[in-house]
């Protein structure tokens, strides 16, 4: 057993978990794949998803799922950049 605190501390800022968990609620790629792109195993990218995801959901934040799929995080990125902001909108 652990105690309270010990372990490694997430490594995200707060922008960057709630980009990760609109990335993985869009249902962009598994969970591998997004812990690469934000430089995190995938452990702490599960924790910060069940930190975040209530607070959207407290918030009548829904985000809708992607029709993409991607394998790699180069394909992520390269989409996330060749993509229209305004054909992705959550409704918050």
């Amino acid at each position: 057993m652990r105690a309270q605190g010990a372990g490694t501390r997430d490594e995200l800022t707060t922008s960057d978990k709630v980009l990760a968990t609109a990335l993985y609620l869009r249902q962009l790629g598994i969970r591998d794949i997004l812990a690469q792109l934000f430089g995190v195993n995938t452990s702490i990218l599960t924790r910060v998803v069940h930190q975040v995801q209530p607070l959207l959901t407290g918030h009548s934040c829904t985000i809708p799922p992607s029709t993409a799929r991607f394998r790699t995080p180069t394909d992520v990125t390269a989409f996330l950049d060749n993509s229209n902001p305004t054909k992705i909108k959550p409704t918050c």
